[in-house]
């Protein structure tokens, strides 16, 4: 029987005040039957981003590294439609970059090198956080 770490739990608030919804079936991934990611996509698919207000923050964090694939960057967002500008950084690939969506929202994207993964890896920050890193 598996327990909950201090991260599973933030990203259980995380997802709840994004979503605006409570992570359902999580009996599945203690029992061993689900892995983490199959939980976290499973969640997802049950709810629909709010169409009210930029939903910049809810697809970053669907696709933050704890479901099965890899987290998205800038260019992926950007895909998907939404706008940012360049804000600080990125003059190389190993430099932070920090962006700003449309919505206000603010990004910072670091370059991750794993070994199944390298690129660059984007994540919604608060004002605070923004300041704190300049």
């Amino acid at each position: 029987m598996r327990k909950l770490t201090p991260r599973d739990k933030s990203d259980i608030d995380e997802f709840s005040k994004v979503s605006s919804a409570s992570l359902v079936e999580i009996d599945r991934y203690l029992s061993g039957e689900w892995e983490w990611y199959e939980i976290w996509d499973y969640n997802f698919e049950l709810v629909v981003p709010p169409s009210t207000h930029c939903s910049c923050k809810f697809e970053g964090l669907r696709a933050s590294g704890r479901r099965k694939g890899y987290p998205r960057s800038i260019i992926d967002l950007e895909r998907l439609g939404f706008k940012f500008s360049l804000i600080r950084g990125g003059g190389s690939w190993f430099e932070d970059a920090y962006y700003q969506c449309a919505c206000g929202q603010k990004w910072k994207e670091v370059f991750v090198e794993a070994m199944e993964y390298n690129g660059n890896h984007a994540q919604p920050i608060c004002d605070e956080e923004f300041s704190a890193d300049t």
